[in-house]
């Protein structure tokens, strides 16, 4: 089995010299519902710890980016975007251990992403976001 984490920072390391900021984070919510997806199907516990680290990861790097002070975003929606965090870190853990489901973890990355695309869309009318679906199971 590969390493994740390694193919992470060596994709982040690709990733800054050819994407936007918003692209990247489009990207990521892509990736680590792809895992989730993943796990989700072939029910390997290996494959969904792997997942469910790399989903609290993502969800650890955005609430410390939430909370820099140089952050432009409105305080409202970074106090809803921390909450938000907070409670999927937990599922996270929770899940870790337990046999709990996978869908409100992909479809909240879902929901992410989706704004994302909308707020890629509003930044640039003309120019069509990256294409970032839900997975499907294959």
């Amino acid at each position: 089995m590969k390493d994740p984490s390694r193919s992470i920072r060596a994709s982040r390391t690709a990733a800054q010299r050819t994407r936007s900021p918003l692209e990247t984070e489009l990207w990521c919510f892509d990736y680590v519902n792809r895992q989730l997806a993943e796990a989700r199907d072939t029910g390997e516990p290996r494959v969904r710890i792997a997942a469910l680290h790399d989903n609290f990861r993502l969800w650890s790097f955005l609430m410390g980016d939430l909370q820099l002070p140089d952050n432009a975003l409105p305080a409202d929606l970074k106090r809803r975007l921390l909450t938000l965090a907070a409670w999927t870190m937990r599922y996270c853990m929770d899940a870790m251990g337990n046999a709990k489901p996978l869908d409100p973890l992909i479809d909240t990355n879902t929901e992410i992403a989706r704004g994302l695309k909308e707020q890629a869309g509003a930044q640039r009318p003309r120019a069509d976001p990256p294409d970032i679906a839900a997975p499907t199971a294959a």
